[in-house]
C-alpha cells in the first residue's frame, strides 16, 4: 500500500508526538524517583542525626488567621445555635477556655478522636510551620499532636494553603490578614489533605502518615528498622550502619526518636488529654450543654434532684464553680513558678483564668437564684428554671 505525501506526513507527525509524550513521561517518572529519594534521604538522616530542620508543623483550621496570627479557640466567644443562649453567651463575653494552639508534622490531620469515637477533620485551610522556627514554643511534642500555648505569631517562613475559588474571590483581604506569611491557593478540585502533601513534596519535605499515636501506625514502616530496610536507595553497607544506629540508640519506632527530639530540644511530651488544660475544657463542655444544651432527659430533671447530684459525671452549678475556681488556682500557680516562660504563655494563661472567672461566677449566680426559685417551687424542673432565666428558648 502506497502513503499519500500527507499520510506520510501524519505518521511522523503522530511518531514524534508520540516520542514527545515518552520522554515528558521519562521525565516525570526520573523527577519523582528524586523526590522519593530526597525524602527517604532527610528521613534516614533524621535518624542518624535527629535534624529537625525535615520537620514541618502543620496547623488545619477554618479560621484563617488575622494579621498574620494564629489565635485559640479561647479568644473567640462560644458560639451555640440558639439565639436567646448566644445572646447571653454575648453579654456574658462567654468563651470557650482553649488557649492551646495544635499541629501534626509533615502530614495533615485526617480527624479526631474523641470519647473513642473518631470524628473526620472537615477543614478549608492550613497554616504550615517550619519546626526550626516555632520550637522555641513548643510544649509537647508528637508527631501527631504537637501543642503550644498561646496565640502564634506566624514567620515570614510560614505558609497558608487556601482554596483557589476562595482566594480569587478575595485576594487582596487574604494577602491583608496573612501578614508575613505566604498565601498558597490550591485547586477546587483537590482536598487539602493532598494539597498539603503536593505542597510538601513541591518544597522537598518528606510526607508521612498518621495514626492515634505516631507515624507511620498500622503500617509495616512503623518500625524504623523496616523502614531501613526497604529502602531503595541506601547501598547494603549504609542499611547496615543505620540500622546499628538505630538499634543502639533504640529508635526502634519513631516515637523514640521524637522523645530523643524532645529531650534535645528542651519540650516535653504530654499527651493533652491528660493534661490540666483538656480538663478545663472537659468543665466547660459540661458547663455549655448543661446549662445551654441540656439534653431532653436532664431538662425534665427535678431542680431540687439537679442541684443535690454528686460526681464527675453529674455536674451542678456550684460543683463546676468550684471546679473552676480549682483550675484557676493551678493555673495561677503555673504562673507563679514560670512553669511557662514564653510573653505569650503568660498573657494567654491569664485569658484563661479570666475565661474560668467568668464560668465561676455565671454558674455561682445560677447556684443562688436556684436556691431562692427552689424555696418558691420545689417542682421546677431544670428546663424550665433555665427558661425563666432566658437562657433556654
Amino acid at each position: 500500500m502506497t502513503l499519500t505525501r500527507k499520510e506520510m506526513r501524519e505518521f511522523f507527525n503522530l511518531a514524534k508526538h508520540e516520542e514527545q509524550q515518552e520522554l515528558i513521561r521519562r521525565k516525570a517518572i526520573s523527577e519523582e524517583v528524586q523526590a522519593e529519594k530526597h525524602q527517604a534521604a532527610m528521613l534516614e538522616y533524621f535518624i542518624e542525626n535527629l535534624d529537625d530542620r525535615m520537620l514541618m508543623a502543620i496547623h488545619s483550621t477554618n479560621t484563617f488567621p488575622k494579621r498574620g496570627v494564629i489565635k485559640p479557640t479561647g479568644h473567640y466567644l462560644f458560639n451555640i445555635n440558639s439565639s436567646s443562649a448566644q445572646a447571653i453567651i454575648e453579654d456574658s463575653k462567654l468563651k470557650y477556655p482553649r488557649m492551646t494552639v495544635h499541629f501534626t508534622l509533615n502530614y495533615a490531620v485526617k480527624g479526631v478522636v474523641n470519647a473513642g469515637k473518631f470524628f473526620r477533620w472537615s477543614c478549608k485551610y492550613a497554616i504550615l510551620v517550619p519546626f526550626i522556627d516555632m520550637k522555641k514554643r513548643i510544649v509537647s511534642l508528637n508527631p501527631v499532636d504537637t501543642w503550644i500555648i498561646g496565640q502564634l505569631s506566624l514567620p515570614k517562613t510560614a505558609e497558608i494553603l487556601v482554596p483557589e475559588e476562595e482566594y480569587f474571590s478575595k485576594n487582596q483581604e487574604f494577602e491583608a490578614l496573612s501578614g508575613r506569611a505566604k498565601v498558597i491557593p490550591y485547586p477546587k478540585e483537590e482536598t487539602l489533605l493532598s494539597a498539603v502533601s503536593k505542597r510538601l513534596k513541591n518544597k522537598g519535605y518528606p510526607v508521612t502518615t498518621g495514626g492515634g499515636r505516631g507515624w507511620f501506625e498500622g503500617t509495616e514502616f512503623s518500625s524504623t528498622i523496616t523502614f531501613i530496610e526497604k529502602s531503595h536507595f541506601l547501598t547494603p553497607k549504609e542499611k547496615w550502619r543505620l540500622k546499628q544506629k538505630a538499634t543502639q540508640n533504640n529508635y526502634l519506632g519513631w516515637a523514640r526518636l521524637f522523645t530523643a527530639l524532645a529531650e534535645k530540644i528542651g519540650a516535653g511530651q504530654k499527651d493533652h488529654e491528660q493534661s490540666l488544660f483538656r480538663r478545663v475544657e472537659g468543665l466547660a463542655d459540661k458547663f455549655f450543654e448543661i446549662i445551654f444544651d441540656p439534653p431532653k432527659e436532664q431538662r425534665e430533671t427535678y431542680l431540687s434532684e439537679f442541684m443535690e447530684r454528686f460526681g464527675f459525671n453529674h455536674p451542678t452549678f456550684q460543683s463546676m464553680a468550684a471546679n473552676a475556681e480549682i483550675y484557676q488556682e493551678k493555673i495561677g500557680l503555673m504562673l507563679e513558678k514560670k512553669v511557662y516562660s514564653h510573653t505569650q504563655e503568660k498573657k494567654d494563661l491569664k485569658k484563661l483564668q479570666a475565661v474560668l472567672d467568668k464560668i465561676k461566677n455565671f454558674c455561682n449566680d445560677l447556684q443562688i437564684k436556684a436556691q431562692v426559685i427552689h424555696r418558691k417551687n420545689n417542682q421546677i424542673t431544670l428546663g424550665e428554671f433555665l427558661r425563666e432565666q432566658n437562657i433556654l428558648g
